[in-house]
């Protein structure tokens, strides 16, 4: 049986690999909106570096198929 302590302290590593492959995502996301588009706004990296996981796989497929930085926010948007 395990002790209190190390069942916190597994919560605590589930959630922090959960939280550095988020962190990767948003990096991700980042890197290649900029390479596409240029610049990126503080506000909207700031928008993205909080979103939650799911959402940062859709925003990173939109930048497949966005014409500009703005439509890969707006929704899906697929030839």
């Amino acid at each position: 049986m395990r002790t209190l302590s190390e069942a916190l302290a597994e919560q605590g590593r589930i959630k922090g690999i959960a939280e550095g492959k988020s962190a990767g995502k948003a990096d991700t996301l980042l890197r290649q909106a900029r390479l596409r588009f240029g610049e990126v706004s503080a506000a909207r990296e700031a928008e993205i570096r909080s979103a939650p996981t799911e959402q940062l796989d859709a925003w990173s497929e939109a930048l497949i198929f966005a014409p500009d930085l703005d439509a890969v926010f707006e929704g899906p948007s697929r030839p």
